[in-house]
């Protein structure tokens, strides 16, 4: 079995993923961290999404999602931004293609089922965050409302199951991922 798990940046996913992965006796691989290694010499994936090179980040990332779908028991934390498009056919909609085709169980992570409280909850989180260093408080939650806006319109098209994180502890969350893979 391989799955993905998916969501907004600081829902939760990476903890998930590695604990769903434990209790599944699963490989746990991070598509941050191997797209940091492969982009390295251009500063890493933060250097590069700094420096607007979003069309090498979905070309690399694109070729990540297809190495790491060819093995088994996996579970891949999945960077939501790998699934939101920006005009046209896109590598975010060869990524979700991609997801289509394969035996893939989907988990999509959501903070609630409100949008509000939702972009206010990864707003909290997100501010913490190092590679938020510097930006202001409104611009902040701009950029966490915009791009929390268009994937949660993505999402029910490629997730077989959507989970509510709200405020539930790690365990709690993966006992219901675990129920929905069942």
């Amino acid at each position: 079995m391989k799955v993905v798990v998916t969501g907004p940046r600081s829902v939760g996913k990476s903890s998930v993923s590695k604990s769903l992965s434990r209790r599944l006796g699963f490989t746990y691989v991070s598509s941050d961290v191997l797209m940091d290694g492969l982009l390295d010499e251009h500063g890493g994936l933060d250097g590069d999404i700094q420096d607007g090179r979003r069309g090498l980040i979905q070309r690399v990332g694109l070729h990540v999602v297809k190495d790491v779908l060819s093995r088994y028991n996996v579970v891949f934390d999945l960077a939501g931004g790998s699934l939101k498009s920006s005009g046209g056919q896109s590598r975010a909609d060869e990524v979700k293609d991609l997801l289509d085709s394969q035996d893939v169980r989907v988990i999509a992570l959501l903070p609630f089922d409100d949008s509000s409280r939702s972009v206010e909850h990864l707003f909290r989180r997100e501010r913490d965050r190092d590679h938020f260093d510097g930006w202001d408080a409104e611009q902040l939650r701009d950029k966490v409302s915009s791009d929390y806006v268009t994937l949660e319109a993505v999402l029910p098209e490629v997730a077989d199951h959507i989970v509510y994180t709200g405020t539930d502890r790690v365990g709690g969350v993966v006992d219901r991922v675990v129920q929905r893979l069942e």
